[in-house]
């Protein structure tokens, strides 16, 4: 079973069941990561235990990416 819910930055985060706590806590960690340390986030993809993880994670990392790629062209 998987339960769907909207994080903060507007990503669709799937909770199974088979998720570790390790990776949900890695989930949480990448969330407070500012968007200027996007690339931080890929040291916490290798920890990751699950594909499901690393999905979300990598999402995250898009998504941090794109602010940082936004707040950039708006300060020139």
């Amino acid at each position: 079973n998987k339960r769907l819910h909207q994080d903060s930055f507007g990503v669709l985060i799937f909770r199974c069941y088979l998720m570790t706590q390790s990776d949900l806590k890695l989930i949480e960690k990448a969330r407070m990561v500012s968007c200027y340390d996007f690339g931080e986030i890929d040291n916490l993809i290798a920890l990751a235990e699950s594909d499901e993880a690393k999905e979300q994670l990598r999402l995250i990392r898009n998504r941090k990416y794109h602010m940082e790629e936004m707040r950039y062209d708006m300060g020139r």
